[in-house]
């Protein structure tokens, strides 16, 4: 409790719940990657999930030590990186932070995200962020292979583009998306080797989850059950044939609550009509190519409302294309710099109270 009676949360212990127990990451990890001989991996650490307990209406998160958030999320990268290190493989680590209401999804669908949106009203929870956002990436620079990147977009987006970007300098190294958000599931079907670990605690118990990459055999039913229990599915995901490719045009035609997209048809009519074309192949359908075959089931829907809804879920499609055009995309820094001395400098400004632990970071 705060003096006004507000049950207050540490930020750190917010941070905490990211760090997924390592008997469990046991459980998990060797079955997702069965098979792979890699020594590196890639972790994208998406922190929207993060932002959207900080700004929560059910408790008050604790802004008393303002510079907690930096050094837990230096303690996050600490725990996975000593986790891979133990079974012999060594990973880059890259934070995403957005807030997931990029100004063409809010303008293009009337209450996109909406929740974020008035969550973000918090001015003082809002202003302890942008302070460690703004001395994450000061930080990142000096760590080993550690890369803080802010966008305004969805941060699928940005994640999509880095994937792309490391394959295209000759990286095909596993890549494990970490969130608590399900917009990013859509990139494991996209990329080889591509994982999305939900962090995810009840009663003490680690309860996490992860989706299999799309060459594991168990990828498919891995991937509906992880839907299906995300969002307390009423039908049974064995029921759901389509392939996990069409997740996005799925959500398109049914609903995406997390982004507060209500439904247009139900979950079996949505899966019924788009087996009716590509059955259960991994074949990527696209709205026109749906109304041309099922225009008689869909004609009551208008094609410029399905295909609004979609551009505003596809991390692939329109909101990429607005990506790669804008200027933040040159603004992304991916530096290794090699520095000590300003690094003992930043523990020393900033941390002089309580030192962060960079002895894994660099």
């Amino acid at each position: 409790m705060n003096n006004n009676g507000e049950f207050s949360v540490p930020v750190d212990q917010i941070i905490g719940n990211y760090m997924v127990r390592y008997n469990r990451l046991d459980q998990l990890i060797p079955f997702a990657y069965d098979g792979s001989n890699a020594r590196n991996i890639n972790i994208y650490i998406d922190l929207y999930g993060l932002y959207y307990t900080l700004f929560s209406r059910s408790f008050r998160t604790s802004t008393n030590d303002y510079l907690k958030m930096t050094s837990a999320l230096v303690s996050l990268c600490s725990h996975y990186r000593k986790y891979f290190r133990r079974i012999g493989v060594y990973c880059k680590i890259f934070f995403v932070s957005s807030y997931n209401t990029p100004e063409y999804n809010t303008k293009a669908l009337n209450g996109y995200n909406r929740i974020m949106l008035d969550k973000l009203t918090n001015n003082e929870v809002h202003n302890m962020v942008l302070l460690n956002i703004d001395l994450m990436k000061i930080l990142v620079d000096y760590l080993q292979d550690i890369f803080f990147i802010t966008t305004n977009y969805e941060s699928t987006v940005a994640i999509r583009y880095l994937i792309v970007n490391e394959m295209d300098r000759g990286n095909f190294n596993p890549n494990m998306i970490i969130s608590k958000d399900i917009y990013p599931l859509q990139l494991v079907t996209e990329f080889p080797s591509t994982t999305l670990l939900r962090p995810k605690k009840l009663n003490n118990q680690d309860i996490s989850e992860i989706v299999y990459p799309a060459e594991n055999r168990l990828f498919v039913p891995s991937f509906w059950n992880f839907v299906a229990g995300y969002r307390n599915l009423k039908i049974d995901p064995k029921n759901i044939y389509i392939h996990p490719i069409n997740f996005v045009l799925y959500s398109a035609l049914s609903r995406f609550p997390e982004r507060g997209i209500k439904s247009m048809v139900n979950s079996t009519a949505a899966n019924n009509m788009i087996y009716s074309v590509v059955q259960d192949t991994p074949t990527r359908l696209d709205v026109e190519t749906l109304y041309m075959t099922c225009n008689g089931v869909l004609q009551t829907i208008p094609e410029t409302k399905l295909s609004q809804r979609f551009n505003v879920l596809a991390a692939y499609g329109l909101q990429y294309d607005l990506f790669l055009q804008s200027a933040e995309r040159f603004d992304i820094r991916l530096n290794n710099l090699k520095n000590p001395e300003a690094l003992s400098t930043i523990n020393a400004t900033y941390f002089s109270d309580d030192p962060l632990d960079l002895y894994d970071l660099v």
